[in-house]
Formats: structure tokens, C-alpha cells, sequence
């Protein structure tokens, strides 16, 4: 049953008294669920780790590129998305 009386809604589960083993069995595997979710890292964490890495990534194509050409970029463009190279 859902109930609306407050901003998020909760969800009322009713059991059976004779349905007890039920009951268990569905607690733990909730409790499993919410342990799971607090043991991963979120994908925004995930995404802050990966950045610096990318960053540095696409800092040694530039470096590798300019010393196969002989150009060099300018610093003020070397974090946009468009590279200039004079």
C-alpha cells in the first residue's frame, strides 16, 4: 500500500502472521540489496577518478604530437575542446 501523506511516499508491506518465514526472507533480502548499494561507489565518484586520468591521457597525445610535427600549442586553448596548433 502506498502511503502519500508525506513529500516522498512510503510503501506499507503487510504480512500475514503465519507468514513469518516470508517476512524474513524478504528482510534480508532488502537489508542485502541496501548493503550492496553502500559497499559500490557512485558513478560520480567513479567519473572523478576517471577524469584526471583522461585528462592526462589526451596531455600526452598533445605532448606526443607535437614532437612528431615540430608545432606547439598554445597553452590558453590547451584545455578546450578545440586545439590550435601554430
Amino acid at each position: 500500500k502506498k502511503d502519500t501523506t508525506e513529500e516522498i511516499p512510503k510503501y506499507l508491506v503487510f504480512f500475514k502472521a503465519r507468514d513469518g518465514d516470508a517476512l524474513n526472507a524478504a528482510f534480508r533480502e532488502y537489508s542485502a540489496v541496501v548493503a550492496k548499494k553502500k559497499e559500490r561507489p557512485s558513478v560520480i565518484q567513479k567519473l572523478r577518478a576517471v577524469n584526471p586520468l583522461e585528462q592526462a591521457v589526451k596531455n600526452a597525445r598533445e605532448e606526443e604530437h607535437r614532437q612528431k610535427t615540430g608545432a606547439k600549442v598554445e597553452k590558453s586553448e590547451r584545455n578546450s575542446n578545440c586545439t590550435s596548433i601554430v
